[in-house]
């Protein structure tokens, strides 16, 4: 995963990429895959998901699940 933070953190949340595997163009265009036009993730259900006060390990976290969801979706075991 690789980790951004903006000029306005905390109070808008890191952007985290997943490096391995890296989502294809097709992947950040369906919703499903939870991942947005660029590649980062969408880790929270809506933009006012993220409290300042949140710490990281909480967004790495969810992406170690979407890395599991992800890898479940490729193998087509996904419901």
């Amino acid at each position: 995963m690789l980790v951004i933070y903006s000029a306005a953190h905390p109070m808008v949340p890191p952007t985290i990429y997943s490096l391995d595997p890296e989502p294809s163009i097709w992947e950040q265009t369906q919703s499903a895959w939870h991942v947005a036009p660029g590649g980062s993730l969408c880790l929270l259900q809506s933009d006012g998901g993220w409290q300042p006060e949140a710490s990281l390990t909480e967004l790495l976290a969810k992406a170690s699940g979407w890395r599991i969801e992800y890898a479940l979706m490729k193998r087509g075991s996904h419901q």
